[in-house]
C-alpha cells in the first residue's frame, strides 16, 4: 500500500459491495474513484462482506482486506435477503400508496442489514474528514448517511425508477451535505424530485484509453454487436434478446455477444453468445472488435461502458427511453438511440451498412469521452466537495488548507476549435449551460465604475 503524508485528508468511501471482480456499475465507479484519489487522500472503503446483492450472503472475511491498493474494511451482514419475498414486498409497496412505516419496512428488507458498519461510522465519526456514500438505494446510504451528518457526500447513482420517488429517499437526498452527480440528467432528476436546487457538482468519472489484450483465446463470429454488464431483465437484456431473435433477414448474419455475470436465462437464439465475466483487457479486446456497443438499460445514471466503448473505438446504440443515455449520445454525437424494435433495426442498419458513418460516430464519441471525462475534472469536483463540507463545519475556519485542483464547471464546453458537438452540429443548449452556472454557489462579485448610468441616457 502506498505511503501517504500524514496531512492527507482521511476519507471514508461507503459502498454496499467492493471487489475487483464484481462488475457492477456502482462498485466499479467507487473503485475507480478510490484508486485515483488514494494518491492525495487517505482512503478507507467501508463495505459489507457480501458480493451478491440479491441475497447479501457473506462471502469475504470480515475486517481489513488483504492485498488491496486501497484500505478496505468489511463488515458482516446480519440477515440475508430472500429474493422472492422481497420481490413480492416491492410489488406491494410500489403498486400502492405506501405509508411511511411501510416504506421504512421496505428499506429494512432492501438491505444490506449491516449494523456493525453503521456502528463503525458513529464511533469513528471524528476520525474522518468526510464520508462519501455511493448509491442512494441501499441501506449503507439510506441508514448510514444519518450517522455522518455534517460530513456526508452522496454519489447517488440515481435512476428515474419508482423507488426514488418514495418519501424516505427524498429525506435521504436532503440529508446529504453535498451531492456529486454523474451527468446533467441525473442532477435534473434529483432536483425535480426534491423541488429545489441542491448543493453539489457534476463529477462523473475519469476515463483513459484502455489496454487491449493482444490475444484472448476466444473465437467470436463476426460481425457482432456487444453488450457489457450484468445480463439481467432490469438491464433491458430481455428486450434486447427479443429484438435480436426477430431481426429482419438483412441482419441475419449479425451476431450478439453478451459479456458479464448472468442473472437470467438466455434463450437459445442463433447468433447469440454469452461469454461470461471477462477481465478488463479481455473485455476491451472484445469491444474493440464489435460493430457497436449496445446499452439497452432503461435506468442509468452515467454508463461507464459507453465511455469505454468510445475509447475502444466503437460507436454505441442506446435505449432512448433512458434520458441519461440519450443525452450522452446527443452531446457527443457518438451514438444512436432507439425506442422500439423498428428504430433498433434502423440504428443497427446504419452502423452495419456504412463503415464511414460508424467510424465518424466512434471518433466523435472518443473525443467527447477524453475531453469531458478527464480525471482532472473529476478530482476538482471531489476536492470541491471536501472543501465545502469542511468549511460548513462549526469552528472550521482554517482547518482545511487549499489543496488539490480548483473545481471547474464540468458542463462548460471545450474550446470552440475542438469542441464535440451534438448531432446536427449544435453545442449544449443555453439552459444546460446556465444550470451549470447556477451550480456554482460562490460567484465572483464585480463592480462597474462609470460616470453615469441609465436606460434613457443617449
Amino acid at each position: 500500500m502506498m505511503a501517504r503524508e500524514t496531512s492527507s485528508p482521511r476519507i471514508a468511501f461507503v459502498v454496499p459491495q467492493y471487489g475487483l471482480d464484481l462488475g457492477g456499475g456502482l462498485e466499479r465507479l467507487c473503485q475507480l474513484i478510490a484508486e485515483r484519489m488514494r494518491n492525495a487522500w487517505d482512503i478507507e472503503v467501508l463495505t459489507t462482506c457480501s458480493r451478491d446483492f440479491s441475497t447479501w450472503a457473506n462471502y469475504y472475511p470480515a475486517g481489513l482486506a488483504q492485498g488491496t491498493d486501497v484500505r478496505v474494511r468489511r463488515f458482516p451482514v446480519e440477515r440475508e435477503r430472500d429474493p422472492d419475498s422481497f420481490r413480492r414486498l416491492t410489488d406491494s409497496v410500489l403498486q400502492g400508496s405506501p405509508t411511511r412505516e411501510e416504506e421504512e419496512q421496505w428499506i429494512g428488507a432492501q438491505g444490506p442489514d449491516c449494523p456493525a458498519l453503521f456502528n463503525y461510522i458513529e464511533s469513528h465519526f471524528q476520525d474522518f474528514e468526510l464520508f462519501i456514500f455511493f448509491g442512494y438505494l441501499y441501506s449503507t446510504t439510506s441508514l448510514g448517511i444519518w450517522r455522518a451528518r455534517g460530513k456526508s457526500v452522496l454519489v447517488p447513482a440515481a435512476h428515474d425508477e419508482p423507488m426514488i420517488r418514495l418519501s424516505v429517499y427524498r429525506d435521504v437526498l436532503r440529508a446529504a451535505d453535498f451531492i456529486l452527480y454523474s451527468t446533467p440528467e441525473e442532477r435534473i432528476l434529483v432536483e425535480s424530485i426534491l423541488g429545489e436546487t441542491t448543493r453539489g457538482e457534476i463529477a462523473g468519472v475519469g476515463c483513459e484509453v484502455p489496454e487491449l489484450a493482444p490475444e484472448i483465446g476466444i473465437e467470436v463470429p463476426t460481425p457482432y454487436l456487444i453488450y457489457v454488464g450484468r445480463v439481467d431483465h432490469p438491464k433491458g437484456c430481455g428486450e434486447l434478446l427479443h429484438f435480436f431473435a426477430h431481426r429482419p433477414p438483412g441482419l441475419s448474419r449479425l451476431n450478439l455477444c453478451l459479456v458479464g455475470h448472468k442473472r437470467m436465462e438466455i434463450p437459445p437464439i442463433e447468433g447469440v453468445y454469452w461469454l461470461g465475466y471477462r477481465s478488463d483487457e479481455e473485455k476491451n479486446h472484445l469491444v474493440s472488435g464489435a460493430l457497436a456497443l449496445v446499452n439497452p438499460s432503461p435506468y442509468e445514471s452515467l454508463s461507464l461502458v459507453l465511455l469505454e466503448g468510445w475509447l475502444c473505438g466503437v460507436p454505441v446504440l442506446v435505449n432512448g427511453r433512458c434520458s441519461v443515455l440519450r443525452g450522452q449520445c446527443q452531446r457527443s454525437g457518438g451514438g444512436l438511440s432507439y425506442i422500439d424494435d423498428e428504430t433498433f433495426y434502423q440504428a443497427v442498419r446504419a452502423v452495419y451498412h456504412s463503415p464511414a458513418f460508424r467510424s465518424l460516430l466512434a471518433i466523435r464519441g472518443g473525443r467527447y469521452a477524453r475531453q469531458m471525462y478527464s480525471w482532472e475534472r473529476v478530482e476538482a469536483a471531489y476536492w470541491k466537495a471536501l472543501r465545502e463540507v469542511a468549511a460548513a463545519l462549526p469552528g472550521s475556519a482554517g482547518i482545511l488548507p487549499a489543496r488539490g485542483p480548483q473545481a471547474s464547471c464540468l458542463l462548460a464546453p471545450p474550446t470552440p476549435s475542438t469542441a464535440p458537438t451534438e448531432q446536427g452540429g449544435r453545442m449544449p443548449s443555453a439552459p444546460v449551460q446556465a444550470r451549470c452556472l447556477r451550480s456554482q454557489e460562490e460567484r465572483p462579485k464585480l463592480a462597474f465604475v462609470i460616470p453615469w448610468y441609465g436606460k434613457n441616457i443617449p
